[in-house]
């Protein structure tokens, strides 16, 4: 999936994807979400996140949405120490102390 925004490509097909968070509802509830970090080849970060109409990506239609969103680094941090695992973090961001 790609989509430009401010003149700069986002594309879940070759930028890297990180993790997921996740969503305690089924797919069929108009409630889930589906929301994934990526990291581009320049190091930028995105949130790739799509959802049903009642979901925090949802404009409250019948139709699914989907929104690209970059996010900085501190977000990023952010996000893998919330969603993702020591692995994803060291992967993204190298060794930290003990």
């Amino acid at each position: 999936m790609k989509k430009i925004i401010n003149e700069k490509l986002y594309d879940t097909d070759t930028a890297k994807y990180i993790c997921y968070a996740p969503c305690n509802y089924e797919r069929t509830d108009i409630r889930y979400f589906y929301e994934a970090l990526y990291q581009k080849k320049n190091k930028e970060f995105f949130l790739y996140g799509s959802g049903g109409a009642m979901s925090k990506y949802g404009d409250g239609s019948t139709a699914s949405t989907i929104k690209f969103t970059p996010i900085d680094e501190a977000e990023a941090k952010w996000f893998i120490q919330t969603h993702g695992t020591a692995e994803n973090y060291i992967d993204v961001f190298g060794d930290v102390s003990e």
